[in-house]
């Protein structure tokens, strides 16, 4: 609003400081602004638009500033045609994803897609609870349940042995490879890869770390449950996930969660103290 004042009625913000600061605050205009304007808006922050659509059960594919770097000064460009049109309408469409620019147009195009990973996971778990199998959900789709808005790949659902093999006999259809004990320069489990329309899953039933001291169980010692979608899902806390990225060297993705974690439980983690209740 303040930038469709400074280009079409530069007197406004004098006219109407009430309305101005009220945008300010709370990113609405009002029906019935004291300015007499029929529009009526919320004025989205671009770093909202993540979020919201990690709570609608959506994953951001790209946002696009429509209008582009000519946003309120386009009535130059508008009057070009041939080439110079052209270049400006490829140089637009160059930089329209870039998070710079998103805060001074005057519409985000954002696409998102409905994870197909969410229903897969809700059925699988779903047949885990009616059948007594114990899983917790590891790696990324962790974070993803917990709000951190990242794509998620694949599903990890971590297990005992038996329970591994107990879900091989429950999806016997999507098997990929097939339970076996397995082992890497890093961890050991009983592995087995399935396929769920296209959905990746791992299942890793009792799951061990290599160690100087040698092989160490690989659990996580806090859980809660994550709603999706109406059913509950068990994992770990947000914060050690967080805390594991940091020992694997994976910075990037600790800045990532570290916004959306809870302070006192990190503390709690850090200090080694028995972890709260969730």
């Amino acid at each position: 609003m303040p930038r469709w004042a400074a280009a079409r009625e530069p007197s406004w913000p004098l006219e109407y400081p009430a309305v101005l600061e009220s945008i300010l605050a709370t990113g609405v205009l009002p029906p019935g602004a004291e300015d007499g304007s029929s529009f009526v808006a919320h004025f989205a922050h671009p770093a909202q638009v993540g979020p919201f659509c990690q709570w609608a059960g959506l994953e951001v594919v790209t946002v696009l500033g429509v209008e582009g770097l000519v946003s309120m000064i386009e009535d130059g460009v508008n009057a070009l045609s041939g080439a110079a049109w052209d270049t400006w309408v490829e140089l637009n469409y160059r930089v329209a994803a870039d998070p710079s620019i998103h805060g001074c147009v005057e519409h985000l195009l954002v696409v998102a897609v409905k994870p197909r990973w969410r229903t897969v996971l809700r059925q699988i778990v779903q047949r885990l609870d009616e059948t007594g199998v114990t899983y917790r959900v590891g790696g990324g789709t962790v974070i993803a349940l917990h709000g951190v808005p990242i794509p998620v790949k694949d599903l990890d659902l971590l297990t005992d042995a038996e329970g591994a093999y107990r879900f091989q006999a429950l999806f016997p259809d999507h098997v990929v490879e097939p339970v076996s004990l397995r082992e890497s320069q890093v961890y050991r489990s009983h592995l087995g890869r399935f396929d769920f329309g296209r959905v990746t899953v791992e299942v890793m039933g009792d799951l061990h770390r290599r160690e100087e001291s040698g092989w160490v169980p690989a659990v996580t010692v806090t859980e809660t449950t994550v709603d999706l979608d109406g059913v509950p899902i068990r994992v770990p806390w947000l914060e050690e996930e967080t805390l594991f990225y940091i020992w694997r060297g994976r910075l990037d993705r600790a800045a990532l969660c570290l916004p959306y974690c809870d302070r006192d439980r990190l503390l709690v983690l850090l200090r080694a103290e028995r972890p709260l209740e969730s």
